[in-house]
C-alpha cells in the first residue's frame, strides 16, 4: 500500500448536494486510517494507493463508481501472499470522512468503543454483497426523481437497498407526473430501476394496477407481438402444480383383505398436506377385531409422496394397544398399507 503525498486544496469543494462515496483503508494493528485515491492492477498484482483522510485532500480521493469492479480488486488484493496485513476497507460517503475517521480513531484509545464499533460496522466493506449490486448511487437519476418529488435520499435505507439491488419494492411514493403537453396527475407510484439499450441508468413508476412487464420499454426490442400473445394466454390459464387442495380418498388392497379403509387429506401449504385414515375390518377374530389409523402427513411433490404417521390397533377379548410409525414411499398407483 503506497501513500501519496497531501493534494493542495481547492476552491468550492464544499457541496451539499455531493452524493459521491470513497472508500477508507483502516490497519487493523494500529487502528489507522487513510483514504484511498487509486485502486492500481498491474498484471496479477494489485496495489491501493492513499492519501491522508483530510479535507483538503479530497480531490484525491477514490470515486466510488463500480461495487462489482470494487469487489473483485479487493478479493484479489487480500488474497495476495505478500500482504502480511488484512487491511479492512469501509465505504463511506465523500462528505463525512472525516466524522467517521474521528469515530475510528476512538477505536486506538478504547478498543470497546461503542462509537467506534458501530461506525466500522456501518461502512465496513462485505464483498459478498457489493457483488450483489446493480445500481450504485452515484448512478441515481436523483435530479429527475427530485422534479418528481420524490427524494431518494430521505428514502428508508432497507428501500433504498432494494432499488440499488434490483428487488422488488411494494414501497409506494407520492410523485407528480406529467400525461401530456397539457397536464399532469399526482397519485402513489411503484419505482424502480433499469438499464436501457445504452447502459444508461433509468427508473420506471408504476401504478399499483401495473402494467404487464412485456409491455415495458426494456423489453420492447426482445419481445415480438406473437411472444406477447403467447405470454397473455399463459397468463389467464389458471393452474396449481404440488399439493391439491383436498382429496377423500380409499384403500384398494386393504379393501381385499375386507377392511372397509377410507381417508381424506387437505393442503396445508404448496408442499404439504395432512393427511387422516380410518380403517374397520368386520372380521372377527380372536386376535382382531378393528383397527383405526390415527393421523399421517406427507409432502407431496405432484409425483412423488413420503408419508409418515401412527397407527393403532385394537385386540379383545383382552385389549392390547400397539403403536408403529410408518414411512412410506409412493409414486402413483393404489395407496398400500400395512
Amino acid at each position: 500500500m503506497a501513500t501519496e503525498e497531501n493534494v493542495n486544496p481547492t476552491e468550492g469543494q464544499e457541496q451539499e448536494n455531493d452524493y459521491r462515496e470513497t472508500l477508507l483503508v483502516r490497519n487493523p494493528d494500529s487502528g489507522q486510517v487513510e483514504a484511498v485515491s487509486k485502486l492500481v492492477t498491474k498484471g496479477d498484482r494489485r496495489e491501493v494507493h492513499t492519501v491522508q483522510p483530510l479535507a483538503k485532500n479530497r480531490p484525491a480521493f477514490y470515486s466510488f463508481r463500480s461495487s462489482n469492479a470494487v469487489a473483485a480488486f479487493i478479493r484479489g488484493f487480500k488474497s495476495q501472499k505478500d500482504n502480511p496485513i488484512q487491511f479492512q476497507f469501509l465505504k463511506v460517503p465523500v462528505l463525512s470522512v472525516g466524522k467517521i475517521v474521528t469515530s475510528l480513531g476512538k477505536l486506538v484509545s478504547n478498543p470497546k468503543s461503542e462509537e467506534g464499533w458501530e461506525t466500522y460496522n456501518k461502512y465496513v466493506v462485505n464483498t459478498a454483497e457489493l457483488e450483489q449490486v446493480k445500481y450504485d448511487k452515484v448512478e441515481i437519476p436523483r435530479a429527475e426523481l427530485q422534479e418528481l418529488g420524490i427524494d431518494f435520499d430521505a428514502l428508508p435505507q432497507r428501500t433504498q437497498r432494494s432499488l440499488m439491488l434490483g428487488l422488488p419494492t411494494r414501497d409506494l411514493f407520492p410523485a407528480t407526473v406529467q400525461l401530456s403537453d397539457h397536464g399532469t396527475t399526482t397519485g402513489l407510484f411503484n419505482l424502480s430501476f433499469y438499464r436501457d439499450h445504452n447502459d444508461e441508468l433509468k427508473f420506471r413508476l408504476d401504478t399499483p394496477l401495473v402494467q404487464p412487464e412485456y409491455e415495458r420499454e426494456e423489453y420492447a426490442s426482445e419481445i415480438t407481438p406473437d411472444d406477447k400473445v403467447l405470454l397473455m394466454c399463459l397468463a389467464a390459464i389458471h393452474h396449481r402444480t404440488a399439493a391439491q387442495f383436498f382429496g377423500v380418498r380409499a384403500n384398494t388392497l386393504a379393501a381385499l383383505t375386507g377392511t372397509v379403509a377410507v381417508g381424506a387429506e387437505a393442503a396445508l401449504t404448496d408442499n404439504w398436506t395432512v393427511e387422516t385414515s380410518a380403517y374397520w375390518n368386520p372380521i372377527r377374530t380372536k386376535r382382531i377385531t378393528t383397527q383405526v389409523g390415527a393421523y399421517s402427513s406427507a409432502s407431496d411433490t405432484g409425483s412423488t409422496k413420503i408419508s409418515s404417521g401412527t397407527f393403532w390397533c385394537c385386540t379383545p377379548p383382552e385389549p392390547i394397544t400397539a403403536s408403529a410409525t410408518v414411512t412410506a414411499l409412493m409414486t402413483g398407483g393404489p395407496t398400500a398399507s400395512a
